[in-house]
């Protein structure tokens, strides 16, 4: 299972949120702890004064009237009580109220420490039982003729890190940074998309137009670079082309005088097989010149049938006394090439006819792509030369024979002409005898018209 993102931008997206993350979670830890201890200390404060000023305005008054100013004197939060025995406190140890403890040995210097009492009692639960966090703080004062003043209040509750009003304030903000960080993040890798894009497109069509140079200095650079390298591939493909062009010319010239001075050899098996080699020859400088122009001409790409055109090169198979048969879909458009796809197909088909007798042509297609299937009765391929009949110049041994002909790179300008459109091709052969050619086209319009 893949834990890191695949993609430059999801990497990039995940490292910064885990520091926004961690930044704000660090914040909130920080922000709690600061703010426990103000309201702390301000609600101990509180706590002291008013024990401070009910112990001066008890102390002063008549026994009778002490419990109705304890009464007037207390608040919502903070009750006040005069009582004359000692009170009663439990709860968690001395230490934890020692802050509020030294705030009122603050505001009363003359008070002995035995005659301050601070406290936590617990208030009982349903099952008798204490329940915790439902208690009081006791803040207790002896007054001069023995009783005592009380001050309750609730301990400061701690509701957590964050409320839900700041909770859900925090998360439309984090979802706010995480999508303008997601979108400028895919910004700034859109031009390292479509480097690999170009490098792809390049890699099936030489012709494809120069990757345009934005974005950062980086990227920029590396996309000149790319750019630089496309030139000068192409450049080496057309000088290739161009000097076996110029071979071409220059060799045809000296076998159309090797044929007229063949006409003068009075054997006659001898002139035969002279004219034969030299045949021969000429159709192997064409079709080098023809394979090698394959992947450097241009020819503009067209939204065509593809059906009807594999269903075309049938028909002129059978035209010519061929034993061709076509059937299949009947609508299949597709961004192509139509004149190099064609010979692909041609080639193929011409390989079945030659070497397998018989060429029996499908087509079909799914969701993703079209399926063209050439299938023959000849002895088909073994699995050691299936992987070599691609090669150039390659001929198995049943092609080598004068009947059959070739120059070994029907194969090969098909391959090339498919995988120039995205697609593939491969060899299977037939349960009781023949070979099965498959050829995939994606539906999808294809890198080679792709800008």
């Amino acid at each position: 299972m893949r834990i890191l993102p695949d993609t430059v931008a999801g990497r990039t997206i995940l490292v910064m949120l885990s520091g926004l993350l961690a930044s704000h979670l660090l914040s909130v830890f920080v922000y709690h702890t600061d703010t426990v201890r103000r309201v702390s200390s301000t609600s101990e404060h509180a706590l002291a004064e008013r024990l401070l000023s009910a112990k001066g305005l008890i102390e002063i008054a008549p026994p009778a009237q002490r419990d109705a100013i304890a009464h007037a004197v207390s608040s919502r939060d903070e009750t006040v009580h005069w009582m004359v025995e000692a009170p009663l406190g439990s709860g968690p140890a001395p230490e934890a109220l020692d802050s509020l403890a030294g705030q009122i040995r603050g505001l009363l210097p003359e008070t002995s420490p035995s005659d301050l009492r601070v406290a936590y009692e617990q208030a009982p639960g349903p099952d008798g039982q204490s329940n915790v966090g439902s208690g009081r703080v006791l803040a207790s004062a002896k007054l001069k003729d023995g009783s005592w003043v009380t001050v309750t209040a609730p301990p400061y509750n701690d509701h957590g890190l964050l409320s839900s009003e700041a909770a859900v304030s925090t998360t439309i903000m984090a979802l706010a940074i995480i999508a303008a960080a997601a979108a400028m993040v895919r910004f700034l890798t859109r031009p390292l998309r479509s480097l690999a894009f170009a490098a792809e497109r390049f890699g099936r069509d030489v012709m494809a137009p120069a990757l345009p140079e934005t974005g950062p200095r980086e990227t920029r650079m590396a996309a000149k670079a790319f750019n630089g390298m496309q030139e000068r591939i192409r450049k080496l493909l057309n000088d290739r082309t161009q000097m076996l062009a110029a071979m071409s010319h220059d060799l045809r010239t000296p076998i159309t005088r090797l044929k007229l001075e063949t006409e003068f050899v009075g054997d006659e098996d001898q002139r035969r097989r002279m004219l034969r080699d030299l045949d021969d020859m000429e159709a192997m400088v064409g079709s080098t010149l023809a394979f090698l122009k394959d992947g450097v001409d241009a020819e503009p790409v067209k939204v065509v049938d593809v059906s009807t055109l594999v269903a075309s090169v049938c028909e002129q198979m059978e035209d010519a006394g061929m034993p061709v048969v076509y059937h299949g879909v009947t609508s299949a458009p597709l961004s192509c090439r139509p004149m190099s796809l064609k010979r692909a197909f041609t080639n193929v088909i011409d390989n079945a006819v030659k070497y397998g007798a018989v060429a029996d042509v499908s087509m079909a297609q799914d969701a993703a792509q079209y399926a063209v299937l050439v299938s023959d009765d000849g002895p088909g391929i073994s699995l050691d030369e299936q992987g070599k009949v691609f090669a150039p110049f390659y001929r198995v041994e049943s092609s080598r024979s004068r009947e059959t002909g070739g120059t070994g790179l029907g194969l090969s300008v098909a391959q090339a002409i498919i995988r120039s459109h995205g697609g593939e091709i491969s060899l299977e052969n037939k349960t009781g005898g023949g070979l099965l050619v498959k050829i995939f086209l994606p539906k999808a319009v294809s890198t080679i018209d792709a800008t």
